[in-house]
């Protein structure tokens, strides 16, 4: 029925809806019933209203493939103002097919959304993504968020741990964390190259970086704990020279330096390296402090015994 508040309309009977033209306030027309569809022209303010009057009807818009054939669906507006394109039951303001959803409150989703309190998948065994300006499940509104999770069951929540990267707007960018504290900060293991490098490594030691190549740097620092300096403490217990002997014709290499089977399974640490060498240039030192000792005294043995010799010669 289509009706005109400017003079008397006129309609069939046992309609389901009307189409109403009202020239005047943003309102539904005189001659509707409640709960019919509306579209009313407001003429002062130059807008068009489209309303279903009914608190729990949607309005669709549909197309028809073919000739004779049922309309398919192609855009609903509930009535929570959620609009759906291909998808009958929009999760958020705006949900685009099976999988992308459009938050209000700044980020876009796929295959997760934001039921009011938690982030939710749609399906299970699939990658759940969100990106946008903070985060719905922490709240950080100065960060740019990328947030991966996968569930095993639809419809669970979402992002318990964070797993994703983020960019503050300082410009500091996290992998693993919301809180990065220089320009890239990372929380876990990182590999740079092909491969993440499959040496065995000794028991206990929790390697950050794995660098499958080789590594080019002006200056690298290392912090050793342990240093080798207690080796010039009087009372420790330095090798004698005979017995170093023994150990290096049994074994062919020092004391406490790893050989070369176990440097080709295992690599090297280098800060352990660092130490040994130190130690062994320190222990290096007080042989040849012990022997310049000697030498000392061997020195002043002959030079009195060739003393002894000359008074003896000179009688």
């Amino acid at each position: 029925m289509l009706t005109n508040n400017f003079g008397t309309g006129s309609c069939i009977t046992d309609v389901n809806g009307t189409l109403s033209l009202y020239e005047g306030t943003a309102r539904y027309s005189a001659q509707e019933v409640p709960y019919d569809f509306s579209l009313v022209a407001h003429a002062t303010a130059g807008n068009l209203l489209l309303s279903t009057r009914n608190y729990d009807k949607a309005i669709q818009f549909a197309t028809t493939p073919t000739i004779g054939a049922d309309d398919i669906v192609r855009l609903i507006i509930k009535p929570s103002g959620y609009v759906g394109i291909n998808q009958s039951d929009p999760k958020e303001l705006l949900q685009i097919g099976h999988l992308m959803t459009f938050n209000e409150y700044g980020f876009m989703g796929f295959n997760a959304y934001w039921d009011g309190s938690n982030m939710k998948n749609m399906y299970a065994n699939r990658a759940s993504v969100t990106m946008g300006l903070g985060d719905a499940r922490v709240g950080i509104p100065e960060l740019f968020v990328i947030n991966v999770d996968e569930q095993s069951t639809s419809n669970a929540t979402i992002f318990g741990t964070f797993k994703g990267m983020c960019i503050s707007t300082v410009g500091d960018m996290g992998v693993g964390t919301l809180a990065p504290k220089s320009k890239l900060h990372v929380f876990g293991d990182v590999t740079i190259g092909v491969d993440r490098c499959t040496a065995s490594v000794s028991s206990g030691i929790n390697y950050r970086l794995s660098v499958d190549g080789a590594i080019f740097a002006k200056e690298i620092w290392v912090k050793v704990s342990d240093w080798a300096d207690y080796v010039f403490d009087p009372n420790y217990n330095l090798m004698p020279l005979a017995d170093l002997q023994d150990f290096v014709n049994e074994n062919r290499h020092l004391p406490g330096v790893p050989n070369a089977e176990e440097v080709a399974k295992d690599g090297i640490s280098v800060s352990e390296v660092q130490k040994n060498l130190l130690l062994k240039v320190e222990e290096l030192t007080l042989y040849i402090l012990q022997l310049s000792k000697q030498n000392e005294t061997l020195q002043q043995e002959f030079a009195a015994i060739k003393k002894q010799l000359s008074a003896q010669s000179s009688k």
